[in-house]
């Protein structure tokens, strides 16, 4: 999910019976569903009952606004810094998260199809940035292939 698309996140956008997110992305104008994770949920459900107030979006500043997208780039990045990760001079943010999770995704054997479906990508062309080779994974296969003399 994008920053913008997360900043625009109501409640009504949550289906709690079908544990699921609905979405028109805000660059593309697609519905994108995602699945409502426990992991997820639950801490959307405290948030909703200890912290939130009233207002027409999930996400608010204290104040009761909308939040922006400087402010979900900001705590993300306040998280990243906190954070055992190394970055080694990587840019980091929100669309980092997001090129990450398609990259473990790609890298996981999701087909490119599905891949641009979560993003919200119409075109598969658009997600095939994503499948970078996996040395490792690469050397496990070479290591187990039979060897015919």
């Amino acid at each position: 999910m994008r920053a913008s698309d997360v900043t625009n996140l109501r409640p009504c956008d949550i289906d709690w019976r079908n544990n699921e997110i609905r979405i028109i992305q805000q660059k593309t104008k697609k519905e994108v569903v995602y699945p409502l994770l426990p992991q997820i949920g639950n801490p959307i459900i405290e948030y909703i009952q200890n912290e939130r107030q009233d207002g027409e979006y999930l996400f608010l500043k204290e104040n009761g606004h909308k939040l922006n997208q400087s402010i979900v780039t900001r705590i993300i990045n306040n998280y990243f810094a906190q954070s055992p990760i190394k970055i080694n001079g990587r840019h980091f943010g929100a669309h980092s998260l997001r090129h990450s999770i398609a990259t473990i995704m790609v890298n996981n054997g999701i087909s490119l199809f599905s891949v641009a479906n979560t993003l919200g990508h119409s075109n598969i062309d658009c997600v095939k940035i994503y499948g970078k080779v996996d040395i490792a994974h690469l050397r496990k296969c070479v290591l187990e292939a039979p060897y015919h003399a």
